[in-house]
């Protein structure tokens, strides 16, 4: 599984206009090759954020992307070298794609929803919790959030199988550290 976690200090960079934008995330234990019509190849580091950011997107755009890794990662052994899928960008949008393996140490990627942009409605940070379950022991999973203040909140992930992925809803964060 995998916890995202990103606290902005500043505002976040909305795309222009008939623009869109993705995160790609690198969840494998090794680097990572991302190939785009738009920036070629890009190579992106075990645990790394690489955006892609003001893609035209007039209605809804495909494109095409490739990751490659080695097939000897960290310490699993992959089946497949590369992995091509669509990606569609809707105008005014930013997806956040979550490169991993399946059970069957393959690489694939899951794309979550949209990000919202919208503020809480008492100004507090955001957080959003993505799981992707690929281990059958894993079921019933909690996860706690703590600050250095001492305030706790348990969040519950609610993982079937068969979607491969949990995300929770928004939860406001007390301020502080």
């Amino acid at each position: 599984g995998i916890l995202e976690l990103v606290l902005e200090t500043t505002y976040p960079d909305i795309p222009a206009k008939n623009r869109a934008s993705f995160n790609f995330i690198n969840t494998l234990p090794c680097d990572i090759l991302i190939n785009s019509p738009v920036n070629g190849m890009q190579a992106l580091c075990a645990s790394m954020l690489y955006h892609l950011k003001n893609l035209p997107a007039r209605n809804n755009t495909t494109y095409n992307i490739m990751v490659e890794a080695p097939t000897s990662c960290g310490n699993l052994e992959l089946e497949n070298e590369k992995f091509n899928f669509e990606l569609v960008a809707a105008a005014l949008q930013i997806d956040t794609i979550l490169v991993t393996v399946n059970s069957h140490n393959e690489v694939v990627a899951y794309v979550t929803e949209p990000i919202d942009f919208k503020r809480s409605l008492n100004g507090k940070p955001k957080i959003r919790i993505v799981y992707i379950g690929n281990a059958e022991v894993f079921h019933n999973i909690t996860i706690s959030l703590a600050n250095a203040e001492g305030l706790n909140d348990v969040y519950f992930v609610d993982y079937k199988p068969q979607k491969h992925m949990a995300v929770s809803a928004y939860l406001e964060l007390p301020p502080g550290e």
